[in-house]
């Protein structure tokens, strides 16, 4: 068959085509070309993945919530287009619970292969998964699409065959092995936070980019990865996510038509959700959406705001084409997923961390950060409070005090006054902390009539309701920053060895551990020693997420205020390793600082000393019971009167006991079920500290 050429005794350079003729002629050629892909060749149009599915996918019961063709939402669509799209390499999904991810993914898989003719992997963090993926979701997929029925060819579940040259295989993730021996165009990780896709010692890399690699083949393959997240610190998601472009939901209000990123918010914001309690129960029986110009958006309006809906990028990825979907749980049309129903889990998550994490993770489709108090405020944190029987809780086992000194807080504006802020804290067997009290010594280190006040409340008892004597074990007070440096040293020194009266502050580079194995000394010839205290306070801030039988306690005399100042700093990353920092606005309040110093005289005390090392050994050696009760009527907890060292306020007592008298710097026995009190000493650490007679601590 010979092709037309040109002439070539015509000058096409010099030929002049009407413009009349030109038209007439392109739309002789369309029409042409049209005729033969409908009729002679019979081409159809190509159809995008969101037309596909309305056409071939008919969901049946049990298959969701809805009958009929399936349509997919504003972020599938969003997601499908990102599938196609020639440019996207990576998708990441930051997503909420019920968004209808499972069957997004089936049903893009469905696409791929009974339109397509694609192969596509379907990972999931374990085998086990993987089936359960197949006969929860897969299976009932190709039962739902009759273009998959006709063309599956009978074999194994973990990889199913088609007619059309598609194929869909299903694996999971635990084992390397998994992303090794075949090609695959499309291919689709599930629960990417799961432990399933964890590195594991000896792994032949990451997982995420072993599954990326059996694409490689094609000269266009996408690699999809989503899942809700977890945690700041352990979740895979949020940390691929960090690197992709961060596509957030923008939608247009059906009142004002102005585009905005539709998101949680708080209280103070003037835009994003609000809700009304009824004011006899508390629950919610109101919930809408509150627009950046003011409107009020209802969930009237769920529809039309899913038909704006666009996923705007909000920064650079690290790679070229990887594109970030944030997907929160209010996008989705669930049942569940009502406005109304979201509100009302979020009120009924104030004041229990743990339920906030899940709102957190679920609904907003966000990590929760265990280690900064951004993730909390005093109204969440407000349960802590708690009425105490006595100065000191029924299970505390040991009591310990953290000091600070301040050269500019106290005074007027025009004459300041060096102060020191003591808290005393005490400790369960489970490690938890029960605050006894805060209290404020106006003077500095040095001065006589401070150094006594300071000295008498570290020697004083606090007791329990059974009338048993309690004494401050162990005691950190910083030195650093603040110009009395030699004097707080030379006051810690002044003690008795065994009163472990200690002289700290902060190493200016993270460590490994809160207390030194071995203490430092000063030119004046005053020891003293170095802590980290950013671990101290991460390991406090774990120990105010706990809740239930594990929380911790603050007096209900100090309120909420106490509590405000324990939310004052935030973590922050740097040179690899995570550091605290004040909030924005916000100071290095005293009350966290000294809470943090008092569980590093807890942590020196346990290093020092063999009978502290494990609190719930000392518990049982003391008899200390693990739940607050009464000992005269056996009843458990206590909500009466407010009975706190803080509540009687007393200050700076002067220690009553004759025999504290005699001993000043000696251990009282704590007196439990009648026990009487006598001095000891605290014991050595099976022969590995020698404690010598000289101002100081322990030495090794």
């Amino acid at each position: 068959m010979l092709l037309a050429r040109p002439l070539d005794d015509i000058d096409i350079e010099g030929l002049t085509i009407p413009a009349d003729l030109l038209t007439a002629s392109i739309q002789a050629f369309n029409r042409a070309r049209t005729t033969t892909r409908n009729d002679t060749l019979k081409i159809p149009e190509f159809m995008p993945p969101e037309v596909w599915v309305t056409k071939n996918i008919k969901l049946k019961t049990g298959m969701s919530q809805n009958e009929g063709w399936l349509e997919f939402t504003g972020y599938q669509r969003a997601m499908a287009r990102a599938f196609m799209d020639e440019e996207c390499a990576d998708i990441t999904a930051l997503k909420g619970t019920r968004v209808g991810w499972s069957l997004f993914i089936a049903a893009m898989t469905a696409y791929f292969v009974g339109y397509l003719g694609e192969a596509v992997t379907i990972a999931q963090p374990t085998e086990q998964d993987a089936e359960e993926y197949f006969k929860e979701v897969i299976e009932p997929m190709i039962e739902c699409c009759e273009v998959l029925k006709d063309q599956l060819i009978p074999g194994a579940w973990y990889l199913l065959q088609f007619k059309s040259g598609g194929s869909i295989r299903l694996v999971g993730a635990a084992s390397d092995d998994s992303f090794r021996r075949y090609g695959s165009k499309r291919n689709i990780g599930d629960e990417y936070s799961g432990d399933g896709w964890a590195k594991k010692k000896g792994s032949q890399g990451e997982k995420a980019d072993l599954f990326k690699e059996r694409g490689n083949e094609y000269w266009h393959s996408t690699l999809a990865i989503g899942s809700s997240p977890l945690s700041k610190e352990e979740c895979r998601t949020f940390a691929r996510w960090e690197n992709s472009d961060k596509r957030f939901p923008y939608v247009v209000c059906p009142h004002c038509e102005r585009q905005q990123v539709m998101e949680w918010g708080d209280a103070d914001s003037s835009f994003g959700f609000k809700w009304k309690c009824d004011e006899t129960t508390g629950f919610v029986d109101e919930a809408w959406y509150q627009c950046a110009s003011g409107c009020k958006i209802t969930e009237n309006d769920k529809l039309a705001l899913d038909a704006s809906l666009e996923y705007i990028p909000t920064s650079v990825p690290t790679t070229p084409g990887h594109y970030g979907f944030h997907i929160p749980q209010w996008l989705s049309f669930a049942g569940k997923a009502n406005w109304k129903n979201l509100a009302q889990r979020f009120v009924s998550a104030q004041g229990k961390p743990e339920s906030l994490k899940t709102f957190t993770n679920n609904v907003r489709a966000w990590v929760w950060d265990e280690y900064t108090t951004s993730a909390m405020d005093a109204k969440t944190v407000s349960s802590l409070l708690k009425s105490y029987p006595a100065e000191v809780p029924d299970d505390v086992v040991v009591l310990t005090a953290g000091g600070d000194t301040q050269d500019n807080k106290e005074g007027t504006t025009l004459e300041r006054q060096a102060s020191r802020e003591v808290s005393i804290v005490g400790w369960n067997a489970l490690g938890q902390f029960r605050v006894i009290g805060h209290w404020t010594i106006l003077g500095e280190p040095g001065d006589p009539e401070a150094d006594k006040q300071l000295r008498e409340l570290l020697n004083r008892p606090f007791c329990k309701r059974d009338g048993s004597k309690w004494f401050v074990q162990a005691s950190a007070h910083d030195f650093g920053g603040q110009g009395y440096a030699d004097a707080v040293r030379m006051f810690c020194n002044s003690f008795a060895v065994a009163r472990n009266v200690w002289a700290i502050k902060g190493n200016a580079h993270r460590k490994d551990f809160v207390w030194p194995k071995s203490r430092s000394k000063s030119t004046s010839g005053t020891t003293y020693y170095t802590i980290d205290s950013h671990n101290a306070r991460d390991d406090v801030f774990k120990l105010m997420q706990l809740v239930g039988d594990k929380e911790p306690f603050v007096p209900l005399s100090l309120g909420t205020g106490y509590l405000d100042k324990l939310m004052c700093q935030e973590r922050y990353r740097k040179d690899g390793r995570w550091h605290w920092r004040d909030k924005k606005g916000f100071r290095a309040e005293e009350e966290w600082m000294c809470l943090a110093y008092a569980y590093a005289a807890l942590v020196g005390l346990k290093t020092s000393y063999k009978k502290w090392r494990s609190l719930n050994l000392a518990a049982e050696s003391l008899r200390v019971p693990n739940i607050s009760f009464n000992p005269q009527t056996g009843d458990l907890g206590y909500d009466g009167v407010d009975r706190s060292a803080m509540a009687i306020r007393i200050e700076t007592p002067i220690v009553q006991d004759e025999q504290a008298k005699a001993k000043p710097h000696s251990f009282i026995e704590h007196k439990v079920n009648n026990a009487p009190d006598r001095p000891v000493a605290a014991e050595k650490s099976g022969g590995e500290l020698v404690r010598k007679r000289r101002r100081g601590g322990i030495i090794r």
